[in-house]
């Protein structure tokens, strides 16, 4: 039953949108997940063995790292905004929640980041700000929103303030009706 959870975990980590990186308590890193590898443009390969290091753009400061590592060390979760450079030399923008985790005698001995990209949150809100305000068949802007009474009736259950064929059931993904 152990190794049955055990592959379980492994693959619900693997197949979470959000970037996920391990690294033992020195920051080699010992696992990454697929979303992780298509944020950064590096194979699973080139990141085992590495430090996080290799993702650095150079924007945050030896005090902002400092402080990071005086967090998580002594086992406290750290959470903030850091710009990476993927291989390619581009940056991303990420919010990163780094926690400790610790063995059955309560010392730390890895760390596991869950990243969460800006740029796909600016891609859905641009997306959005589309469909608001342009016919979702035609793409023609329109030139006030359309009233509420206009929708169908499937569209009835939204607020007058959700934006014309946006599924708000659905976070993350918009849904053209």
């Amino acid at each position: 039953m152990i190794e049955n959870d055990q592959q379980l975990l492994v693959r619900a980590l693997d197949a979470s949108t959000n970037p996920v990186l391990i690294t033992e308590r020195t920051g080699c890193i010992v696992w990454t997940n697929r979303a992780f590898c298509l944020m950064s443009g590096y194979s699973k390969a080139e990141l085992i063995g590495q430090t996080p290091h290799l993702l650095s753009s150079g924007r945050q400061t030896t005090t902002f790292y400092r402080e990071l590592w005086m967090t998580i060390i002594p086992g406290l979760t750290w959470q903030g905004e850091l710009i990476e450079r993927r291989k390619d030399g581009s940056n991303c923008q990420v919010n990163q929640v780094i926690t400790p985790v610790f063995d059955v005698q309560g010392v730390v001995t890895h760390f596991i980041a869950v990243l969460h990209n800006f740029r796909v949150a600016d891609e859905d809100r641009i997306r959005m700000q589309q469909l608001a305000f342009h016919d979702a068949l035609t793409g023609v802007a329109q030139s006030q929103p359309v009233p509420q009474s206009a929708h169908s009736s499937s569209q009835s259950s939204h607020s007058a303030t959700t934006a014309p064929g946006v599924d708000v059931h659905r976070p993350g993904s918009l849904q053209v009706h």
